[in-house]
């Protein structure tokens, strides 16, 4: 409670550098706030790619961070905030995910909508988030073949899978 108050007082710089410094176990309730104002659009950039390192730290066995982190990511490129669903991609590595995320992910790739737009920095952190992942037993390989298949991304996926 006390962090949270504190972090609510804070100007945006401020606010990043409690969160890179924070080495207590954050409460519940400090995590609901910072996922609410991660999905906030009055958000500073760069404060939320501090709130995904953050929740990466403190939350990655919450499942519901997850879908939510997930969701964000996959519906990010509606409102083009590339950057950040970028960083949040990177920060999914440390997420438990399961096949059925990268199936989403898979269904974004895909989407003929989104092949158009310029969205490389983010195909290419997911792309890294399947390849990394491949050896799991969470589904991503079949994802990354079915990619290959339909003859899409097969350098991003040749350079992080050599």
């Amino acid at each position: 409670m006390e962090s949270l108050e504190l972090y609510k007082n804070l100007n945006d710089s401020g606010k990043m550098d409690l969160l890179a410094g924070f080495h207590e176990e954050p409460s519940m309730e400090f995590i609901n706030y910072l996922e609410g104002e991660l999905f906030s659009v009055d958000a500073d950039e760069f404060l939320r790619i501090e709130i995904w390192k953050f929740l990466s730290r403190f939350s990655h066995a919450n499942r519901e961070t997850k879908d939510k982190i997930v969701k964000m990511i996959v519906e990010s490129h509606l409102d083009g905030d590339e950057m950040v669903a970028s960083i949040g991609a990177q920060e999914l590595m440390f997420f438990d995910l399961a096949r059925d995320d990268f199936e989403r992910i898979f269904n974004l790739l895909s989407n003929d909508v989104y092949q158009k737009m310029d969205m490389a920095d983010l195909s290419a952190s997911l792309i890294r988030l399947l390849c990394t992942r491949k050896n799991r037993d969470n589904g991503s390989l079949e994802f990354l073949h079915e990619l290959e298949n339909m003859d899409l991304y097969r350098d991003s996926i040749k350079a992080w899978t050599t």
